[in-house]
This record gives structure tokens, C-alpha cells and sequence, in this order.
């Protein structure tokens, strides 16, 4: 557990989502979820209470990446034309995979 957490008002999925990707895209290849959940702010036991364990924060990291990527597929994407829908799918891939923690959920 982080020994320099201290107690405080419980924060939003998101928000620890966000402390967690933030280690994982800033450290190197060989950082695992668990080095990720040490090095930020958040606690194994915040993890634990907010998601009931690292398995389930990857599995919503994951989906949240998924669903960010995917949006412009959606049925009330604001894209009309396939062809533009695809193209901006395309390009949420290439952002997100290049300027996001998804390369390091895949360790």
C-alpha cells in the first residue's frame, strides 16, 4: 500500500483511472498494473473498495479506451456519411493508441 496516500474524500472511478493510466503512459515497457497502482496516488485498498480489484480497474481501463475509440461508430455519432464515420473511428485509433496508457495494458 502507498505509504504517502493519505485519507481523504473517496474519489470517482474516473478519477483513479486517470492517476493510474497517467503512470502507466508516463513509465517504461516493463511497468505492470500492480508497479502502476504503487507509483501513483491511489491505494490497492482504494482500487480494492472502488472496483474490487485490479482485474476489474484493467477491465474498465480498457473499456473506457474502447468506448472513447469507438464512438464515432455509434448510431447518434454526429457523422452522417460512413466514410467519414470510419475515417474519424480511424483517427480515434491512431490518437488514442499513440497519446494514451493503452500500449501498457497490453503488458
Amino acid at each position: 500500500m502507498n505509504s504517502n496516500i493519505v485519507a481523504g474524500p473517496r474519489r470517482s472511478r474516473a478519477t483513479i483511472m486517470e492517476e493510474v493510466a497517467k503512470v502507466l503512459r508516463d513509465t517504461d515497457a516493463s511497468t505492470n498494473i500492480e508497479s502502476a497502482i504503487a507509483k501513483s496516488r491511489v491505494s490497492m485498498q482504494e482500487v480494492a473498495d472502488t472496483f474490487g480489484s485490479k482485474r476489474e480497474l484493467l477491465l474498465a481501463m480498457v473499456s473506457d479506451l474502447s468506448d472513447a475509440m469507438s464512438a464515432s461508430l455509434t448510431a447518434d455519432s454526429t457523422q452522417p456519411e460512413l466514410r467519414e464515420r470510419l475515417f474519424e473511428f480511424g483517427q480515434r485509433v491512431a490518437d488514442i493508441y499513440a497519446t494514451s496508457h493503452l500500449p501498457s495494458l497490453y503488458r
